[in-house]
């Protein structure tokens, strides 16, 4: 559900932009457990397995699971929130991501079952009580583990204004690993009063031994790290019969995430200051944090304007700390200059944000207008400790006019002022993967982001139509640059002071109908981007143009009553190029074509059938020419007295092997080869209880 209210006490007072699952269920006098055992195997050497209980009592309420599988089934996507943008954004927090890398690779664009080799498991808990005062209890549990064999050829091409400079890699990973979760909520949500306190951990283990060909010279690695991650989240709300409501939120967190990679033997002249090859070239990261974010909201309704006015702190207590080192051929320790960080920040902010919102009728004016006092307080070894104030405003307004039918319309502004960030504002080196060496020169990162936009639609639900028009533009200001030297063994990057200014526009066009003699739906889509973004590279200040064009459409319905049909076309272009003429940089473009055609055909009551056809065009004018063609089928039939459905699978019949890309990002470009699982065979038995 869309515009989802899950809160009784805001109903009809304020609105919301979450998305949520309806799903009820019936109250029962007695415990009824019901559920489904999946098992499956085939060829070569699969196994597909998923048991889930569902139990249901007029009190409590739980559902369990346990999948296990390696036929490219990634359960990690199993336990992802619907609503986590979201929820980061009422925090006001965002973790860092991970600092350090095994390999510079990325996941190509098609279905994940059909390049990811794995082993894979999960078990799955959740469980609710309702007590006689009207608590509700919620907790969930869930463990799972990973194991994966990652492999990928991979030709990199950065295009400068007097060279281009190659890297070739050939890498093979097993990366193993582990997540655990557990939370504990106290729910209350009535009309007038709501709670929900959620205790929260979370763990996550991952190892990676890489084994890599850089330009023809074998290295091995290893990359380590651990997240341990404790938070609780308080937001109480009272409602009155009255026209003012008060609310109190809270949220505290704390996160450790260490990290390590280690290369077995290495030499990296630039940074040890020595042309000998050196043993457990060793870069350690970790960035522990304490975040709390709380404040009090007072929401006024009168008449057709409702306003609310918000009060708060928030504070981020950080600690940078790396360290680099190798081993000589005399088995002594090396340690390079400027080789280790220890950055101490804390970041303090005091806010009020008023929010309006007035209504007529369909119309709706929203101004939310936030104001944050920002006090930055970092320091960090051989460095005079900073001290930072700023008055940040981010105001966010926005025009709609909303009809349960015919044209509807928004238009909104957004600002975005920020200062600081941990990231930015190390001072020495880090050896982020075996070619990438990060720094910062001690200065504090300011930027800007402006964004206006536009939404115009028409439905019309009776004929089951809809028509979505909109438009971005977006610029960016910075008062840094990445700054990179880049050579054919490694690439340098670090701040400079400059006034950088990245440009974007996009538009997208989307239509929808349901044609009643075809019993079916068609659609299509049209979406163009266009970005600017500068580059300083090897001393030269030179910006990147991007260009994307995307066209979608499709059609899904039926053929009579046994016969459906689901068609898809993708097709993607894109292009990068220098905004002035160089000589040694040239325009580089891509051009991806996609149709997927799906028929189902019920051959009987407990028969059905379904034969899928994927076919893909990769092309770009550095000779990339790749077709491909997936043919996948199944068979399914039901033994109605047993409670049983059995299922053939035969995905990939084409049994294509190998798969070819190029990724574009600014003036690099990239060309990867993945290899794929082949042809695979799948006998599967249902069994519900």
């Amino acid at each position: 559900m869309e515009n989802h209210q899950r809160i009784k006490a805001l109903e009809g007072k304020i609105f919301s932009d979450d998305v949520d699952i309806n799903l009820s269920f019936k109250e029962g006098a007695g415990l009824k457990v019901v559920g489904q055992i999946q098992a499956g195997g085939g060829l070569p050497k699969l196994y597909d397995e998923d048991v889930n209980a569902i139990s249901l009592k007029n009190k409590y309420k739980s559902i369990s699971e346990l999948k296990a599988n390696n036929i490219g089934n990634a359960l990690s996507d199993n336990v992802l929130s619907l609503n986590e943008l979201q929820d980061r954004a009422r925090r006001g927090y965002t973790p860092e991501q991970s600092q350090l890398s095994a390999g510079t690779g990325s996941s190509p664009s098609i279905d994940k079952q059909r390049y990811l080799f794995n082993n894979s498991g999960l078990l799955n808990s959740a469980n609710l009580w309702k007590l006689k005062s009207g608590i509700q209890i919620k907790s969930k549990a869930y463990y799972q583990y990973d194991g994966q064999h990652q492999r990928y050829q991979n030709l990199t091409s950065i295009y400068l204004p007097q060279d281009t400079v190659n890297y070739t890699e050939a890498q093979d990973n097993k990366v193993f690993s582990q997540n655990a979760y557990a939370d504990l909520i106290v729910f209350i949500n009535r009309a007038d009063y709501y709670l929900n306190n959620a205790l929260v951990f979370k763990y996550t283990h991952e190892q990676d031994n890489a084994y890599l060909l850089a330009n023809s010279k074998p290295l091995k690695q290893q990359y380590m790290s651990s997240i341990e991650d404790f938070s609780n989240e308080l937001n109480l709300i009272k409602s009155p019969r009255g026209k003012v409501l008060t609310e109190y939120y809270s949220y505290l967190n704390y996160r450790n995430a260490p990290e390590q990679l280690i290369i077995d033997s290495a030499a990296y002249p630039a940074i040890f200051q020595t042309n000998a090859i050196l043993q457990n070239v060793r870069q350690k990261v970790n960035i522990p944090t304490f975040f709390t974010n709380d404040y009090l909201n007072t929401h006024f309704a009168t008449g057709k304007l409702s306003q609310s006015y918000k009060i708060g702190l928030s504070a981020k207590i950080q600690d940078y700390t790396s360290a680099l080192q190798g081993t000589n051929a005399q088995n002594e320790q090396i340690v390079p200059d400027s080789a280790s960080n220890a950055l101490s920040w804390n970041e303090y902010r005091a806010y009020v944000e008023p929010n309006y919102e007035f209504r007529s009728g369909d119309f709706r004016l929203i101004a939310k207008l936030p104001v944050y006092l920002q006090q930055l307080n970092y320091n960090q070894e051989d460095v005079e400790s900073q001290h930072y104030s700023r008055i940040l405003f981010n105001p966010n307004l926005s025009f709609r006019y909303d009809p349960q039918k015919g044209i509807a319309g928004n238009i909104f502004y957004t600002r975005t002022d920020n200062a600081g960030n941990i990231l930015q504002s190390y001072n020495n080196i880090v050896l982020n993967n075996y070619r990438s060496i990060s720094q910062n020169n001690n200065i504090l990162s300011v930027y800007q982001n402006n964004q206006i936009g536009v939404l115009l639609s028409y439905k019309n639900p009776v004929k089951i139509f809809f028509v979505n028009l909109s438009g971005n533009a977006r610029i960016n200001n910075y008062n840094t640059i990445n700054y990179s030297s880049i050579s054919r063994e490694l690439s340098f990057t670090d701040r400079e002071l400059y006034n950088n200014v990245n440009k974007s526009i996009d538009g997208r066009a989307d239509i929808s109908k349901y044609i009643f003699d075809l019993n079916g739906t068609v659609n299509a889509s049209f979406a163009l981007q266009y970005g600017l973004q500068n580059q300083v590279v090897n001393n030269v200040i030179f910006p990147f143009t991007n260009l994307t064009r995307t066209f979608n459409a499709g059609a899904t319905g039926s053929l009579g009553k046994k016969v459906r049909y689901d068609y898809d076309l993708r097709f993607l272009y894109s292009k990068n190029k220098p905004k002035e003429t160089l000589a040694t940089v040239s325009t580089a473009t891509t051009t991806v074509v996609r149709n997927q055609l799906a028929l189902e055909y019920d051959v009987s009551d407990v028969c059905y059938l379904k034969a899928t056809n994927i076919n893909e065009l990769n092309r770009n004018n550095s000779g990339l020419n790749a077709d491909y063609n997936f043919i996948d089928f199944s068979a399914r039939y039901r033994l109605v007295k047993l409670k049983t459905d059995l299922q053939f699978e035969a995905n990939n019949l084409t049994n294509i092997k190998n798969y070819q890309t190029v990724v574009l990002s600014s003036n690099t470009q990239y060309n990867y080869q993945y290899p794929l699982r082949g042809r695979l065979i799948l006998l599967k038995a249902f069994f519900i209880f």
